[in-house]
């Protein structure tokens, strides 16, 4: 009894985050380092939308609040309270955060499924061919 837009508060939270965490910058970090922002930035986006996609397909509900923004909250804290925190560091941290938070989410839910469908991830059973003897 969800709708399909009951993912977009998560996708316009992520959104609103990154602009906001990039034009507000003191030091100006997520300009100079643009490729390291928008990869981190990616996967909060990548596995909102992974788990809407799961969601669909499994036809269960998607979950408003997630892990994964926890690291573009504590940016956000660090730019509100003024930078405690060097930001480059911290957007280092967020995005190692933030890349560990996916694959767990993606290892977990590969597993979920392949143990309910009793079959094995990434794998192909040999068989042998077939003697030829005469």
């Amino acid at each position: 009894d969800t709708s399909i837009l009951s993912p977009l508060p998560a996708i316009v939270l992520s959104v609103v985050a990154a602009l906001t965490i990039f034009f507000k910058s003191p030091s100006d970090v997520f300009s100079q380092h643009i490729c390291l922002y928008l990869i981190t930035f990616g996967l909060v986006t990548a596995k909102i939308t992974n788990k809407l996609v799961v969601a669909q397909m499994s036809k269960s509900e998607i979950t408003k609040l997630d892990s994964v923004f926890i690291g573009p909250l504590l940016l956000f804290l660090n730019q509100y309270f003024n930078t405690i925190i060097d930001e480059y560091i911290l957007l280092w941290v967020a995005l190692v955060y933030i890349l560990l938070d996916f694959l767990y989410y993606s290892y977990s839910t590969c597993n979920q499924i392949a143990d309910y469908l009793k079959i094995r991830v990434l794998s192909i059973q040999y068989q042998r061919p077939p003697s030829t003897h005469s």
